[in-house]
């Protein structure tokens, strides 16, 4: 037998209902499909042609970095399915989209102070790579909407998959969040997820 759970998608501006199901007598053997613990993140390095930037060699101005320590300012928590600041309280975005990544050690870190040639995805991690990487908008802590989109990483659907699986691992529920795609097609997030399932 199969169990359902309704998913609301937004691609290119098309709004697209769907189903996921689990089979449960399929090889992944979980009963959930966004139940991901044991799949290892696999991290994508920043794009070549941004390498240089915080030293002005990419844009008119230095891109900040952020050490060890200022990083854990723009870590991201989650309680009860929320996500949290790094002092405990509720994120929200403010109806505004806050960039994101996933660290390869997931960790996950947002802002919304991006801006061109200042603060991009790469300033998180210092232009080391990701995870996972896009936008988010969150309200009282509660996840909304959620991109893929990053020039810097350009994430691929298996980075999008590994994301969600993080969030739904982590207590997010995923069934009300608008995800839009912005590059490589119109995909189900089914079928992110399951390239990353066991």
């Amino acid at each position: 037998m199969s169990s359902a759970r309704p998913w609301l998608v937004s691609c290119f501006g098309v709004v697209v209902a769907f189903a996921l199901s689990c089979d449960k007598g399929s090889k992944s053997q979980h009963p959930d499909p966004f139940v991901c613990q044991d799949t290892p993140l696999v991290a994508k390095p920043m794009q070549e042609a941004m390498v240089g930037e915080e030293k002005g060699e990419v844009f008119d101005t230095e891109v900040r970095y952020l050490d060890e320590d200022e990083r854990t300012a723009y870590a991201i928590g989650v309680a009860e399915g929320r996500l949290t600041q790094a002092d405990g309280s509720p994120y929200d975005t403010a109806g505004e989209l806050a960039i994101f990544v996933l660290s390869p050690d997931g960790v996950l870190y947002a802002s919304t102070e991006g801006k061109k040639g200042l603060f991009h995805h790469s300033t998180f991690l210092s232009g080391g790579p990701i995870a996972g990487a896009g936008e988010l908008a969150a309200a009282d802590g509660k996840l909304t909407v959620m991109t893929d989109r990053s020039g810097h990483y350009r994430p691929a659907k298996q980075h999008v998959g590994q994301t969600l699986c993080w969030l739904a691992d982590h207590g997010v529920d995923l069934a009300a969040v608008e995800f839009r795609l912005y590059e490589g097609g119109q995909a189900p997030a089914s079928s992110m997820i399951q390239m990353v399932r066991p």
